[in-house]
């Protein structure tokens, strides 16, 4: 067979994935209640820069409230992240 009589291999478009399906970014950091106003400058940076990040902070002690600051992201205490040991985190922040 000759070189020119051969066809060239069909090349696949690739399909963009619907919005649906499109993965969403997430950042968190981990602070304890003594430090969670450095945990809110962090998110309230994020937020301005990328405001389409999810934003998470983690508290690794006792859940509280933070009234008049603004967090900037969803707080999760993490006895609520159902990871074993926890515990042992915990002690450490």
């Amino acid at each position: 067979m000759k070189a020119s009589s051969r066809r060239a291999p069909r090349q696949r478009k690739a399909t963009p994935l619907p919005p649906a399906t499109t993965p969403k970014r997430a950042v968190f950091t981990i602070v304890s209640a003594n430090y969670i106003a450095y945990g809110a400058t962090l998110m309230q940076s994020l937020r301005a820069e990328q405001p389409d990040l999810a934003r998470f902070i983690i508290l690794a002690d006792t859940p509280r409230r933070f009234t008049g600051l603004d967090l900037a992201a969803e707080i999760i205490p993490c006895a609520e992240l159902g990871i074993p040991h926890i515990a042992n985190m915990r002690f450490w922040y």
